[in-house]
């Protein structure tokens, strides 16, 4: 008897040899090539359906659970949430919420004038980084200290560390096979 047969409920959907990641996708309903979500978490996760896949030493890449000749690409990060609550507490202060952290981002411009940021509270998983720290590039690839005088170095900083995750995770989502042009994109 179906667990949905005692409520009336439809039978659930149960799909065999399927992990708790590739179930997250299928529960989220990414199902065609290019459907993208993004969980920007305690870990920050990428998972996207793709019609290729390029597996790497740098993610994940499964059969999909829901079609067959599709792939559930998957990449995990440790500097998730400390990452950005450290950014909020040195740059907007202890008291910042996430209000301000969204206001402060919202003060930089998209692609932050040319300035890339890496911030490391932990040994990093993806790529493999043993190194911590933060590390900041202008347009020029010169080093940058933040702090040092720019105007706005609170806005500078949040968008950084945004911005930084999400244009890792396109292009290392790239080299596992995942072309995301005319998918979805959820994000949490």
């Amino acid at each position: 008897r179906s667990s949905g047969a005692s409520t009336g409920a439809a039978p659930p959907t149960v799909y065999c040899g399927a992990g708790d990641n590739p179930c997250t996708a299928a529960g989220l309903g990414l199902a065609a090539p290019g459907d993208v979500a993004l969980s920007m978490g305690t870990s920050d996760t990428f998972m996207a359906v793709s019609s290729k896949a390029t597996p790497r030493l740098e993610g994940h890449v499964f059969a999909s659970c829901t079609a067959p000749d599709e792939y559930l690409a998957l990449l995990c990060y440790a500097n998730g949430a400390k990452v950005r609550e450290k950014c909020k507490r040195d740059f907007l202060g202890a008291r910042a919420d996430w209000k301000m952290f969204g206001k402060a981002i919202s003060r930089a411009p998209p692609m932050n004038n040319g300035l890339l940021g890496l911030d490391l509270q932990l040994p990093e998983i993806t790529p493999t980084i043993a190194k911590t720290g933060r590390f900041y590039v202008d347009a020029e690839n010169a080093a940058v200290r933040l702090g040092d005088g720019e105007a706005d170095a609170d806005a500078t900083a949040a968008r950084a560390v945004v911005e930084g995750r999400f244009l890792s995770m396109r292009g290392r989502g790239a080299a596992l096979g995942v072309d995301a042009a005319g998918g979805r994109v959820l994000a949490a």
